[in-house]
Formats: C-alpha cells, structure tokens, sequence
C-alpha cells in the first residue's frame, strides 16, 4: 500500500515551511505569519488542484485562525 506514496517537490517544501512556520510560533518570532500564510495558500492551491475538498475547507480555517492570529500579535500586541 505505501508502494504508491508519493511526495511531489512542492509538498516536500510545504512540508518545510509548516514546520518553520510552527516552530516559529512556538518561539514567538513574528517571521511566523509570512510563512504561516505562504503555506496556507500552497495547501489551498494543492487542495484545488488535487479536488480536496478536505484540505480546501482546512486551509480556509487555518488561514481565517492567521488572520485572527496576525491581528491579535501584531495590531493589538496580545
């Protein structure tokens, strides 16, 4: 079953900038939003491409919990 598993070169990237994006989250550096948003828009490009619906509807709720992240850290400073 896992004969047919494969990860193209822009999953592989995805994969990287999630795990910046969350390792910088984690220590509180505001370099996160970029990369927080750059994959949000790849897992949705992925998403549409691939016809998802999954990963459509997720990527759409992580990038509307970005945006409440952004405004809460970096406009009001929480």
């Amino acid at each position: 079953m896992m004969n047919n598993f494969r990860l193209t070169k822009l999953e592989i990237a995805l994969i990287i900038i999630t795990t910046i994006s969350i390792w910088l989250t984690g220590s509180k550096n505001s370099w996160t939003w970029p990369f927080a948003f750059m994959a949000n828009f790849i897992w949705l490009y992925i998403g549409v491409t691939k016809r998802m619906l999954v990963i459509i509807i997720t990527s759409i709720l992580f990038l509307m919990c970005n945006l409440r992240g952004l405004y809460l850290w970096v406009i009001v400073g929480i």
